[in-house]
């Protein structure tokens, strides 16, 4: 549980000597989880997953009554696309980001719902940028991208994220399923 104020998970530092999960290029990933925010209403942006930073990265975050799933890699010359879904306060809710550079696409899988395929990049370019859940830890970019660039520590969520877990693969609508 996350309190909104000062609570968050950190992953991982690019600076460490040990191996750093999320900080190389990679072509497919998928980060899931499931998600029940205390409030969902208000400007207020909250993270719930944030790795990169604003050159190249992902993130899943609310922000007035939505919940974005999105990714780009500036690098790349690829600034970003996000799946949008209604959410809803107080009830558990599923999310899970693919991003799927081999056949460039993103996609946001809301409550057994499957988004529209969004154009994307063939990698996320590796990145130096701290990882997180439940605030933004760096940096980050928010919808519609670089224009709103997250450019502080903070964003923290209000709520409980469990079953959190990534995959180095993009899964499918039924393996999203189960």
């Amino acid at each position: 549980t996350f309190n909104g104020i000062d609570e968050y998970i950190y992953l991982d530092n690019s600076g460490d000597a040990s191996p750093n999960v999320f900080d190389a290029a990679f072509s497919t990933r998928t980060v899931a989880m499931w998600f029940n925010s205390t409030d969902v209403s208000g400007t207020n942006y909250q993270m719930l997953f944030e790795e990169g930073g604003t050159v190249n990265g992902m993130n899943i975050y609310i922000y007035n009554n939505k919940i974005y799933a999105g990714a780009w890699s500036e690098s790349d010359a690829w600034t970003g696309n996000w799946t949008i879904f209604d959410t809803t306060s107080n009830e558990w809710n599923f999310i899970a980001l693919i991003f799927d550079g081999p056949n460039n696409k993103v996609l946001g899988f809301y409550n057994g719902n499957l988004s529209s395929a969004y154009s994307s990049s063939t990698q996320i370019s590796a990145h130096t940028g701290d990882e997180a859940i439940g605030r933004t830890e760096d940096n980050t970019v928010a919808y519609p991208n670089s224009a709103s660039d997250r450019s502080s520590t903070g964003d923290y969520f209000n709520g409980t994220i469990d079953e959190f877990i990534v995959f180095d693969k993009a899964l499918s609508e039924s393996q999203l399923n189960l």
